[in-house]
């Protein structure tokens, strides 16, 4: 049996950038490594090197430069409304505020800020928030809620022919600039500009034509929703905010509301 020796070394050099500190206190960087892999075998040196950036607490910053794992934070790019608003996400101080997202809000997070050194270094900056796992929703360091789109259809919001004259509230919501009408599944029918049938399975007489779009409200406008639910000491108050818009007309289309004995 022949044994071959083969020596491999590592060669790890480092920058970070802080960019802001947790609530609890503990300052967040944006770190990049360059790890080289020296491989010598038979006098013939060979090098490879790697580069990674990421985003970390700065007391953990020496167990990267060790070669250890230490703990990521995430760092992401929201888009659509707010494309040139980057943040950071981290494991926050309760429930299930954590580092994760719904899949169907990848429309408004990019999952992939994979350079926030860089972009730091190119003078951009990234924000420490946290993110509400169990109800999509983002908070800044003082706690307080970041806006992000509000999907309103027949089964989330209310907006269908039983509860307003949809022609009335296309005509209201297409002179606002913060709405955005969207396209259902292929199998609603096109019932004029903007209004589908709803699948028989789910309609009724009274009740089978609705208009699907978001909205994307101001921070002014969410802190309002939230404040509101909170105030209430409603138990679940994220499920609360579509029932507050409607309460508080924040969309401005109480006048396309249809009026009924049991409102």
């Amino acid at each position: 049996m022949r044994t071959i020796k083969i020596r491999l070394e590592i060669e790890i050099q480092g920058d970070f950038k802080s960019f802001g500190k947790t609530p609890d206190g503990q300052e967040v960087i944006a770190y990049k490594l360059d790890k080289t892999y020296v491989r010598k075998y038979n006098g013939i040196t060979t090098l490879k090197t790697e580069s990674k950036e990421g985003v970390t607490f700065k007391h953990l910053y020496n167990d990267l430069m060790r070669g250890e794992e230490g703990v990521e934070l995430l760092a992401y790019r929201t888009t659509g409304k707010n494309k040139d608003r980057k943040v950071l996400y981290w494991p926050f101080k309760e429930g299930f505020r954590n580092c994760f997202l719904k899949k169907g809000y990848q429309e408004t997070l990019d999952f992939g800020e994979e350079k926030p050194f860089t972009a730091i270094e190119n003078g951009e900056t990234i924000e420490i928030v946290a993110t509400y796992g169990s109800a999509d929703m983002l908070f800044d360091i003082n706690d307080r809620p970041i806006p992000t789109y509000l999907p309103f259809d027949y089964c989330s919001g209310g907006i269908s022919n039983a509860e307003y004259d949809l022609g009335k509230l296309v005509e209201i919501l297409s002179a606002r600039e913060d709405i955005e009408f969207l396209v259902p599944d292929k199998s609603h029918a096109c019932e004029g500009q903007h209004i589908y049938l709803i699948p028989y399975y789910n309609s009724s007489s009274d009740r089978n034509r609705f208009v699907e779009f978001k909205w994307f409200p101001s921070s002014e406008d969410y802190a309002l929703i939230w404040d509101t639910a909170i105030k209430r000491n409603y138990e679940y108050p994220s499920t609360r905010k579509h029932e507050i818009c409607h309460e508080l007309d924040l969309l401005g289309i109480k006048d396309a509301r249809i009026d009924r004995p049991d409102d």
